[in-house]
């Protein structure tokens, strides 16, 4: 059964970051990162912020409050 110790991997060409459940401690390319929001397993379902899967990817997060909405960009197309 899921626990604290549950570990979520993920990734590409450009990051691997492991993540584990219920904790806020996150490893990018073996480096300790703490992040804001913890990731829940939550009806059989894992959850894990998106901004830190993003930006370790290489990516710009942005919040656009009028429209409530997260734009996910590549760093060159967010320099433009």
């Amino acid at each position: 059964f899921p626990s604290h110790d549950t570990n979520v991997l993920v990734k590409n060409e450009n990051a691997e970051i492991k993540v584990f459940i219920g904790n806020n401690k996150t490893y990018v390319n073996n480096r300790e990162v703490i992040i804001d929001t913890e990731p829940v397993l939550h009806n059989s379902m894992t959850y894990i912020p998106l901004r830190i899967v993003a930006e370790s990817f290489g990516n710009v997060v942005e919040w656009d409050g009028f429209s409530s909405t997260v734009l996910i960009m590549k760093q060159e197309e967010f320099n433009e």
